[in-house]
């Protein structure tokens, strides 16, 4: 399987198949949420809106980009989901 490194991620070719997907208006989604990019203001935003719990998912492709722990671990993917969690608890 292929990958192509893309902000820190790794994405596979199905992800890569469905960026190549253009719907009827020219758009094809790849910039409908920019979480990686912007996820302090979305803390910020969630704070002040009084929301009190968050849940998300680790993208494995973003930390394993090989798929197997041997393949090796993206730093970078790491430091983002730690400095999410950081931002997170300091908003309490």
């Amino acid at each position: 399987m292929k990958y192509f490194l893309i902000c820190c991620k790794y994405f596979s070719t199905l992800k890569t198949f469905i960026s190549l997907q253009v719907n009827f208006n020219r758009s094809n989604g790849d910039v409908a949420n920019d979480f990686y990019h912007r996820y302090k203001e979305d803390v910020q935003l969630m704070d002040y809106i009084g929301i009190n719990g968050f849940r998300f998912t680790i993208s494995w492709s973003r930390v394993l980009p090989h798929g197997k722990l041997s393949g090796g671990v993206n730093e970078l993917g790491i430091a983002f989901y730690n400095n999410l969690i950081n931002e997170l608890i300091s908003k309490g």
